[in-house]
């Protein structure tokens, strides 16, 4: 995670970099930075509205880099409006969210050397389990997605419930997922650290309804009407 810091910073330093050199340049030019910005953010609206991504894990955090650096830019650019003091304020504000977790943590799956594992459940639906650790000797666990991916869409998938599993709560590794067709439930299931029941919990268990808008064709014909 400090490496992810580090690279955070290095991207708000490179943003100012270019803020100060904006004002040097000619109108065509910064037509075609508005355009590049422009090409960048909509997608990720887009993305983030319908919260579809691509099957690879390196190139949805490469975009999602390339996001926050449009995101950091547009701010920079902006304390380029008089007065100028109210709106470095702003952006000021604005900027200390990219060291949230809830950014830093999506964000630093660009220098995890962890490799994620896809475990089929049904056709169209996978269960996602990608480790993780907090640092050698400490903690660690395994996030896991639940995933629809539509027939004949290779490319293309929608994450529609996800969660954070311990290792000191059950066996993330091992961890199932199940599809009850009649009620569209989904049960997901990280057995226990033991199997003695004395010892240890009777393990993590997870239960979602999947929503509409990802169910497959299949599923959504088989519930009852």
């Amino acid at each position: 995670m400090a490496l992810t810091f580090i690279a955070l910073a290095f991207l708000v330093a490179a943003a100012i970099a270019i803020r100060r050199l904006v004002p040097r340049w000619s109108p065509s030019r910064r037509r075609q930075l508005s355009l590049v910005l422009a090409l960048i953010l909509l997608p990720a609206l887009l993305n983030t509205l319908s919260r579809w991504e691509t099957t690879s894990h390196l190139l949805n955090a490469l975009l999602l880099w390339s996001r926050l650096f449009a995101y950091e830019l547009c701010i920079a650019l902006f304390t380029l409006v008089r007065p100028r003091a109210v709106t470095t304020t702003i952006a000021v504000i604005l900027t200390l969210p990219l060291f949230a977790s809830s950014v830093a943590g999506p964000a630093s799956s660009l220098f995890s050397r962890e490799q994620s594992s896809l475990h089929p459940i049904r056709p169209g639906y996978i269960l996602d389990l990608l480790p993780w650790s907090s640092g050698p000797g400490q903690n660690g666990g395994a996030d896991f997605s639940l995933i629809y991916q539509p027939p004949g869409v290779r490319f293309l998938r929608r994450p529609f419930m996800g969660a954070r599993l311990y290792n000191t709560q059950c066996r993330t590794a091992d961890t199932t997922a199940t599809i009850d067709p009649t009620t569209a439930h989904i049960t997901v299931h990280c057995p226990p650290l033991t199997s003695d029941p004395a010892a240890s919990p009777s393990g993590t268990d997870f239960d979602y309804l999947i929503p509409p808008n990802a169910r497959s064709p299949d599923l959504a014909h088989s519930l009852p009407r």
